[in-house]
C-alpha cells in the first residue's frame, strides 16, 4: 500500500499530525448535520437571507454569504478528530521525528495554550486540510494523464510562535 502523507499543524511548542479522511468527513458530517453546514461553522460564513428568510443571491445566482466568527467549538473538534486521523496514518507509516505522538484529549486541547495563533488562523489552516479531501481525488485522476511527480511532506503554520 502507497505511504499517506500527513500534514502537520503547529500550535505552541508542539507539532500535530493532522488529516481528513473519509472517516474524519463521517464524523463531523454526523456531528453537524452535513458537511456544509461543518464548513459554515468551521470558516464563519453565514448565509444572507431576506425578510422572508430565504437566501439571497448575487447577480451570478450564488447564495450570499457573510463574514462572522469562526467556531471554537468547530475548531476544538476538527482538531481532535484530524489529529486523530494524523496520528493513525503515522502509526501505520512512521511518525515524523517531531511529531506529536501522545494522544490528545479534548481536554488536551480546550487547556492548549496558542502562542500566538487564534481562531482564524487555526481555522484557515484546519479549513486546507478539509479542502484537500476533496483537491486530490480530482488529481489523482489527472495524474494519469501526467508523469508523477514526487510528494512531499508540508506543515501548515497557525502563526504561532516556536
Amino acid at each position: 500500500m502507497k505511504k499517506i502523507e500527513v500534514d502537520h499543524l503547529k500550535i505552541g511548542e508542539d507539532r500535530f499530525p493532522v488529516y481528513c479522511d473519509l472517516n474524519a468527513l463521517d464524523q463531523l458530517q454526523e456531528k453537524y448535520g452535513s458537511i456544509t453546514e461543518f464548513e459554515r461553522k468551521l470558516m464563519g460564513w453565514e448565509i444572507v437571507r431576506d425578510e422572508d428568510g430565504e437566501p439571497e443571491r448575487d447577480d451570478e445566482g450564488n447564495i450570499k454569504k457573510k463574514n462572522t466568527e469562526p467556531s471554537a467549538r468547530v475548531i476544538l473538534d476538527t482538531l481532535l478528530i484530524m489529529i486523530e486521523e494524523g496520528q493513525k496514518i503515522e502509526e501505520r507509516y512512521g511518525a515524523e521525528e517531531d511529531s506529536y505522538t501522545d494522544k490528545v484529549t479534548m481536554e488536551d486541547l480546550e487547556t492548549m495554550p496558542l502562542d500566538g495563533a487564534n481562531l482564524y488562523t487555526l481555522s484557515n489552516a484546519l479549513h486546507v486540510v478539509f479542502m484537500k479531501t476533496f483537491i486530490q481525488k480530482k488529481s489523482n485522476e489527472i495524474k494519469e494523464e501526467q508523469p508523477k511527480k514526487k510528494k512531499t511532506s508540508s506543515s501548515i503554520s497557525t502563526g504561532s510562535t516556536s
